[in-house]
């Protein structure tokens, strides 16, 4: 049924003009198994990016877990333990790990951006701490 959404919206972006292309949200968690198992999540990425450009957008956002120095790494080992040659390149360079930023950690965020670089598609960043407060400049 998920696999038939993700056509069907994708035949509708087409048919308006759109690249058809478009991205998921998935909890770390449920990276690997059932509906996000590792080879579905390859077929996945060929209904959402059929041209396979890193750059065209069509990603698999990966929320993940705290703390992210051992998180972003198990994302990529079990990534690595369960595909070989064109598929685990295909779907390293489609996911996209999602942190939180507490606005303390810089170090932290550094290490992450920096290994996202080396081994993803990108990084996103997930907002949710009420700690973080507007600049005086925005307000």
């Amino acid at each position: 049924m998920f696999d038939d959404l993700i056509s069907a919206i994708v035949t509708k972006q087409k048919a308006g003009g759109m690249p058809g292309r478009i991205s998921v949200l998935v909890p770390h968690d449920a990276v690997g198994t059932g509906l996000y198992d590792y080879r579905h999540l390859v077929n996945l990425v060929g209904q959402m990016r059929p041209d396979a450009e890193r750059s065209q957008g069509g990603a698999v956002f990966v929320l993940l877990e705290e703390p992210t120095t051992e998180s972003k790494k198990r994302l990529r080992m079990g990534i690595e333990e369960a595909l070989r040659g064109p598929d685990r390149i295909r779907l390293l360079r489609s996911i996209v790990p999602v942190i939180t930023f507490d606005g303390r950690s810089w170090q932290q965020l550094s290490d992450d951006e920096l290994y996202a670089a080396d081994n993803y598609a990108g990084l996103g960043f997930w907002l949710s701490s009420t700690e973080l407060k507007p600049s005086r400049a925005s307000r």
